[in-house]
């Protein structure tokens, strides 16, 4: 799998050979099998076949919902823009959907690289800052706002990988800023950018979470954590704003990306990568 991401666009293309009536059908099966796995299955038992069933029975319910959203010439702020799942992200929503897209991240020289990677690069600005310092997203949304910038959408995309190991091998201060970046990151932008976000007339809010946060990986305590608690957040919102804000959860599995940049091995060394 390269690093394309999982698509956030209007899905229903993929969709249009079926009836409603399948549709239907196939959210409702899957919505009751991954009920099942829940009720009689702990997430640490999980053989690598029922997890893989479990993300795609989740992924069928949000991709036909996900049709009822649309994309066209939209304002996005998008986390994590310069590598990865986020950078394939803002291509898209820039150059297939005329978005209009301000990225968040850390590395100048590959977000001004991606803006003049970019079709329509005068669509893309972006803003330098540590995601995991809350004073900085409410600064970043108070920075669009006097620029008239409002935005419709926030995607939640930045986030990191411990090095593959036991627990025990990361130190208290790792838990805390895994957690963060990977989960608190999304909680300080919610806050920052929800009085920007109640002005639009189609409101929403995307966390990538990871399929870890459906299936703990071996080696990944901290990080399948705060997924976990990022995924739990995400559900939960979508709760309390149902018919206000749309909320959806991303849940990738293992991507090709500079996610595993802190690994003491290639990724390639363990993963079997292969073209989407």
């Amino acid at each position: 799998m390269t690093s394309t991401a999982p698509s956030v666009s209007s899905t229903g293309a993929r969709c249009s050979g079926l009836s409603f009536s399948k549709i239907s059908l196939i959210c409702i099966l899957s919505l009751i099998f991954f009920l099942r796995i829940s009720f009689y299955h702990k997430p640490t038992v999980f053989s690598r076949k029922t997890a893989v069933i479990i993300a795609i029975s989740r992924a069928v319910c949000y991709d036909v919902f996900m049709a009822k959203y649309p994309l066209k010439k939209l304002r996005a702020v998008v986390s994590g823009a310069s590598s990865g799942i986020g950078r394939e992200l803002v291509k898209r929503l820039v150059d297939e959907y005329g978005c209009e897209v301000y990225g968040a991240g850390r590395n100048e020289e590959r977000l001004e690289e991606l803006k003049n990677s970019l079709k329509n690069g005068k669509n893309f600005r972006y803003a330098l800052f540590d995601v995991s310092d809350e004073k900085s997203w409410r600064a970043f949304a108070e920075k669009l706002e006097k620029e008239g910038f409002a935005p419709d959408m926030l995607v939640n995309n930045a986030g990191y990988l411990l090095p593959f190991g036991k627990a025990e091998k990361h130190s208290v201060k790792e838990a805390e800023n895994i957690l963060s970046t990977n989960y608190l990151s999304c909680v300080y932008s919610f806050h920052a950018f929800l009085p920007l976000l109640k002005k639009s007339a189609a409101p929403a809010v995307v966390n990538v979470s990871s399929s870890a946060a459906l299936a703990p990986v071996a080696g990944t305590a901290l990080y399948s954590a705060s997924k976990a608690a990022l995924k739990s957040f995400t559900e939960c919102l979508a709760m309390d704003y149902k018919g206000e804000i749309y909320i959806a959860g991303v849940y990738p599995g293992f991507t090709k990306t500079a996610i595993f940049s802190h690994q003491k091995r290639n990724a390639d060394s363990k993963l079997k990568i292969g073209r989407a």
